[in-house]
């Protein structure tokens, strides 16, 4: 019986990955375009931000970046009608505050999907 518990393991395993495939693609492409990490209060201006770009099928993307706890740090975005864009962060909450050091997320949503990415700022 142990060999059958594992044919059918593999079985559902083969029928999971038929259904969801490895790579399957939502339409949303997200990704740091420069300096991950960075630091918002470096000496040189171009280590003072990060380029996130963003590709999707649809209008009215919004780009928010939070904590690693899942608080709101800034919106970077809203209903953006570009399907494609390079945005900057420039390491500041929406008070206009510097963030501390540390791992934060970036998030695309537009309709039911989303997508996230980590960016790290370093002080």
């Amino acid at each position: 019986m142990v060999n059958l518990g594992k044919v059918i393991f593999c079985a559902l395993l083969v029928v999971t990955l038929l259904a969801f495939p490895l790579g399957a693609s939502d339409g949303i492409v997200l990704r740091i375009e420069w300096n991950n990490p960075f630091n918002p209060e470096a000496s040189d201006p171009l280590d003072r931000y990060t380029e996130i770009y963003y590709n999707v099928t649809e209008q009215g993307a919004t780009i928010r970046v939070y904590s690693i706890n899942g608080e709101l740090v800034r919106t970077l975005a809203e209903n953006k009608t570009e399907m494609e864009d390079t945005i900057e962060w420039d390491g500041k909450n929406d008070k206009g505050r510097v963030v501390g050091s540390g791992v934060y997320l970036v998030n695309l949503k537009i309709g039911k999907s989303s997508k996230t990415i980590k960016v790290v700022v370093l002080k």
